[in-house]
C-alpha cells in the first residue's frame, strides 16, 4: 500500500498547496496521512484557523476518499517533532497494515529555509515538487483576507476557501484577530 505523508500549516490554503502537494498524492497513493502543525496554537494572526477549520478547507479543496488528518503539535526541537510524526506512521505500517508491503512517500515543496523538514526523513521516499503557479503563500493569503482584498487574490486560493474566508464564521474569526469583535 502506498501513504502520502503531506506535511504544513496551511493557514491560508492555496492553489499552490492543492496543486504541488495534494493532487500528486491522490494520484500516486493508496491512502494519505495529513499533518497539519502548530495545531496546539490558539487563534493568532500568523494562526488564524484552528486544526478542525484547516481540516475543512483542505478535504472540501481537494474531494479527498482515503485520508487522515493528524493534529501536529510544534516542539521545542526536531527531534521531538519529527517523533510525533514517526509515531504515526508506525501505527500504520506495523499496527493497521502489518502484512504487506507499505511504502510512505513524502510530499513537500521546496520553498524557503522553512522546507528543511523534507531532509528531516531520510527513511521516507521523498517527492519533492517544484513550485508551480504564482509565487503566492499563505502569509500574502491572510495579509489580503485582514486587509479586505481577497478578491485580489481569488484566482490563487481554491473557491471552497475563498467562500470559507468570506462566509459570516469567516469574517468572525477575521475579526478576533484583528480586535475589531
Amino acid at each position: 500500500m502506498r501513504f502520502g505523508i503531506i506535511i504544513g500549516r496551511f493557514q491560508g490554503l492555496h492553489q499552490k498547496h492543492v496543486n504541488n502537494l495534494f493532487i500528486p498524492a491522490i494520484n500516486e497513493c493508496d491512502y494519505i496521512l495529513i499533518f497539519v502543525g502548530s495545531s496546539q496554537e490558539e487563534r493568532t494572526r500568523k494562526n488564524p484557523f484552528t486544526f478542525l477549520e484547516r481540516s475543512s478547507m483542505i478535504k472540501d479543496a481537494t474531494n479527498l476518499e482515503k485520508y487522515m488528518f493528524v493534529a501536529l503539535d510544534d516542539k521545542d526541537n526536531d527531534e521531538e517533532w519529527t517523533k510525533q510524526i514517526r509515531s504515526i506512521i508506525k501505527i500504520y505500517n506495523e499496527i493497521l497494515y502489518p502484512f504487506q508491503e507499505n511504502e510512505f512517500i513524502l510530499y513537500g515543496t521546496l520553498k524557503d529555509a522553512s522546507s528543511y523538514y523534507l531532509n528531516l526523513f531520510p527513511e521516507l521516499t521523498s517527492r519533492v515538487c517544484q513550485g508551480t503557479g504564482s509565487e503566492i503563500g499563505a502569509t500574502q493569503i491572510r495579509e489580503a483576507w485582514y486587509n479586505n482584498q481577497l478578491d485580489t487574490v481569488r484566482d490563487l486560493i481554491p473557491e471552497t476557501t475563498y467562500e470559507f474566508l468570506m462566509s459570516e464564521k469567516g469574517q468572525t474569526i477575521k475579526q478576533e484577530i484583528l480586535g475589531t469583535k
